[in-house]
């Protein structure tokens, strides 16, 4: 049996200020709840690396 062709949804499209801005605005504010927790800048670079790649969020 054949499966119905279905359309792909489009990509999306960020722009490129867009996309410094949001993985700023993470980084940045992983460093404040870091510097609040107290956290060493090694612990904070690791949980922003995390969460920029969703491994934290699944």
């Amino acid at each position: 049996m054949r499966m119905p062709n279905r359309a792909m949804p489009p990509k999306s499209r960020i722009s490129k200020p867009t996309m410094i801005a949001a993985v700023g605005g993470k980084l940045l504010g992983i460093r404040l709840a870091g510097r609040v927790l107290g956290w060493t800048a090694h612990d904070c670079k690791i949980i922003g690396w995390l969460l920029q790649t969703k491994v934290l969020i699944t």
